[in-house]
């Protein structure tokens, strides 16, 4: 096979940290035809250089070990297993901008499965909700304080709450169920 590395250039909005800039990618394609899938490892910079997510593709889709980086270069999120049909499967790392841990999740085929912890910037245990092999409340905080709820059936969020300083739940956004 005929292996080709090339920079791709993106100008758009849509994408995540661009700010309607553009970003670059450094990707492998099987041939040097343009319509070729991506397989292989992929880089995915911003417009200003910085290293954004690292992946890897087999026939276009991403199957391999997923790491991204916050705008200073510290680690963001990995994924130490695979991303099965662009899907999320496996053990899912999260970190703070300070490079502490925020939480560690289990995924499976795209939807959430077990918490395995959730820590505050210092690395303090924080309490995850009753959140249960798929279903169950998730708090999401800033700092010590818990700011939304996410509801999970099944491994899928169908209710977000915002709760305010008093403590009161007001909801923000419902799936059909």
């Amino acid at each position: 096979r005929i292996f080709t590395r090339r920079w791709v250039y993106r100008e758009d909005a849509g994408w995540m940290y661009c700010n309607g800039i553009g970003s670059y990618f450094w990707e492998q394609r099987i041939s040097k035809n343009k319509k070729a899938k991506r397989n292989g490892p992929a880089e995915h910079y911003a417009a200003d250089g910085t290293l954004q997510y690292t992946t890897f593709y087999r026939h276009g889709k991403r199957v391999g070990p997923t790491a991204g980086y916050y705008p200073n270069g510290v680690l963001n999120y990995t994924c130490e297993r695979h991303l099965m049909n662009g899907k999320i499967d496996g053990r899912v790392n999260n970190y703070h901008p300070n490079g502490t841990i925020a939480s560690k999740k289990i995924w499976k085929n795209g939807r959430l499965f077990e918490i395995l912890a959730y820590k505050d910037d210092q690395g303090n245990e924080l309490p995850d909700g009753t959140f249960d092999k798929g279903n169950g409340d998730v708090f999401r905080y800033i700092g010590q304080k818990p700011v939304l709820k996410d509801t999970y059936r099944n491994g899928k969020v169908i209710k977000i709450t915002i709760i305010d300083n008093a403590g009161t739940e007001t909801l923000m956004k419902q799936e059909r169920l």
